[in-house]
């Protein structure tokens, strides 16, 4: 069975945090290791889950998969998106999907669990808002310190000025 594999991560922490991406890439990869089993492709995402994502790797995959009549494959639910309308539209666009870590969940459950995984964006939006409301409450400064990043540009450009006369 052919396969188009789609991992995302919220952030792009460099190459020093890259164990979300390999952690998704294993479960996938014990999944399939039962049976004739080929990935074709990976698309890897950097992207927030949430309402607004343009998820150009996404939209990429879901064209892999019709082009080569393969099976869209994924960790979990929640790394195609916290937005019903988003897994509707996947689910919709007629090609097959399985997420590895519930592989079982037939149409009807992947909408539940959008449902509860679009639920869960609205918790964590509404818990952020919070923390940052209390800490504001409490005298914290919220946002960048500009007079510190003015700083750290002069000290990054006499760095690379200092480089640049060796």
């Amino acid at each position: 069975m052919l396969y188009v594999s789609y991992l995302r991560l919220s952030k792009n922490l460099g190459t020093e945090n890259q164990y979300g991406i390999e952690g998704q890439r294993r479960a996938i990869n014990q999944y399939l290791s039962s049976g004739e089993h080929t990935i074709l492709q990976e698309f890897i995402e950097y992207e927030t889950g949430g309402k607004n994502r343009k998820c150009p790797q996404l939209n990429k995959a879901l064209q892999a998969c019709k082009e080569s009549k393969a099976t869209l494959i994924c960790f979990k639910i929640d790394r195609l998106g916290r937005n019903l309308n988003q897994i509707t539209r996947i689910l919709d666009s007629g090609v097959p999907f399985i997420a590895a870590a519930t592989p079982s969940l037939d149409k009807f459950g992947l909408q539940i669990l959008g449902a509860v995984a679009e639920k869960e964006l609205d918790d964590i939006s509404f818990r952020i808002k919070h923390a940052l409301a209390v800490a504001k409450s409490k005298g914290v400064k919220l946002g960048a310190d500009k007079a510190r990043a003015k700083q750290m540009a002069r000290k990054s450009a006499e760095s690379r000025r200092s480089d640049a006369d060796m």
